[in-house]
């Protein structure tokens, strides 16, 4: 097992709604992986026709593209490895429930104590380092919080700004829109813990297993 950054759960990454937005039906989640190719395909001149970006502000639509689409890929895999820990869990717990003690002799006995109680060691020692993630939790969800605030509030001071609209300020627009929604999904990948829980639950399973297992064999093992 090793660390993992925990990640959203099925969710695409979106804007958080501002507090001037009108109720109205969810738009369809933008495509940002075919924004992201649309816009390396057409290169800064072709962007420009449409946009009045800056070569910087370019680079960092495209930047701020490349993370959604990473964040979205690592919150796919993260789902599936979350599904994983699950059905572990649900096979340790119906073999908890269905125990049969082991079968030994005087040549298995010891190794088959011995292998329980590295089994009891690694489980502690992985849920003990589990705990400590989720303690740390705390300070990284406030973290992104105001992150995720600022970027809102940058976004809105744009959208109270000029009347008419100009191109320019619609771009601006546009792109702090993009960085609300990076924000966004940030901020629920540090705030998912569902991963999380689900390898502890899955330690707290296999720590059972094995003092099951040690609780028989210390009898019969010197």
């Amino acid at each position: 097992m090793a660390f993992l950054a925990v990640s959203t759960q099925a969710q695409d990454p979106a804007p958080a709604p501002s507090a001037s937005s009108t109720p109205a039906p969810n738009p369809p989640a933008p495509d940002y992986a075919d924004m992201l190719t649309k816009a390396l395909d057409e290169g800064f001149e072709g962007f420009q026709k449409a946009e009045p970006a800056t070569p910087e502000e370019f680079r960092d639509y495209l930047h701020l593209l490349g993370q959604i689409v990473e964040m979205k890929t690592s919150k796919e895999k993260q789902a599936k490895r979350t599904q994983a820990l699950l059905s572990q869990t649900a096979e340790a717990e119906a073999a908890i429930a269905n125990f049969k003690p082991p079968v030994i002799n005087a040549d298995s006995g010891l190794d088959a104590f011995d292998s329980a109680r590295l089994d009891l060691w690694q489980a502690l020692n992985w849920l003990a380092a589990l705990e400590k993630i989720a303690e740390s939790r705390t300070e990284q969800n406030r973290i992104s919080f105001e992150e995720l605030k600022k970027a809102q509030s940058e976004l809105q001071a744009l959208q109270n700004a000029g009347n008419p609209s100009t191109p320019q300020l619609a771009w601006q627009r546009k792109l702090q829109d993009l960085r609300v929604a990076v924000a966004y999904a940030e901020h629920q990948a540090r705030t998912d813990s569902s991963f999380l829980h689900a390898d502890m639950k899955l330690q707290k399973a296999r720590i059972k297993m094995a003092n099951k297992y040690l609780d028989h064999l210390k009898g019969h093992v010197v």
